[in-house]
């Protein structure tokens, strides 16, 4: 009986963990998609305001050290704080918000780096979405 109850608790456990990882390659990819959305926006500007369009992109860079920084305490206005605030799997939620925020961080820093380099002349801004958002998730 004993034994029985440990494996279904392993069963249950390997369950959670990869629901968790499901739902955090989805957080992942909406926040791609809201820093492709950024980087969107500065290729709509950058033929005329490069440096603008450069500054546009520090957006996914400030989100993402915001979503990093706080790695303590309780974040009630986390998109996920809901999801693992009731059922933690240990150290889940801080390596969930670096990969988030690395996320955002690494669209934000290669946006102002292709937007520099006038990358917005030679790949069009709906490409820039269609590889931004999947690689993310």
């Amino acid at each position: 009986m004993r034994d029985e109850v440990i494996d279904i608790l392993r069963v249950t456990v390997r369950r959670l963990a990869l629901m968790r990882a499901a739902e955090a390659g989805a957080v992942t990819a909406i926040a791609g998609g809201l820093a492709a959305a950024a980087v969107q926006a500065a290729w709509i500007i950058a033929p005329r305001y490069p440096l603008a369009a450069a500054g546009v992109c520090i957006l996914p860079l400030i989100a993402g050290v915001a979503v990093i920084a706080p790695a303590r305490g309780p974040r009630p206005w986390a998109p996920w704080g809901g999801l693992l605030g009731r059922a933690r799997i240990v150290g889940m939620e801080n390596r969930i918000s670096v990969v988030i925020g690395g996320t955002c961080i690494a669209i934000g820093a290669a946006g102002i780096w292709a937007v520099q380099a006038g990358w917005y002349e030679h790949v069009s801004k709906a490409l820039v979405a269609v590889a931004i958002i999947p690689l993310a998730g």
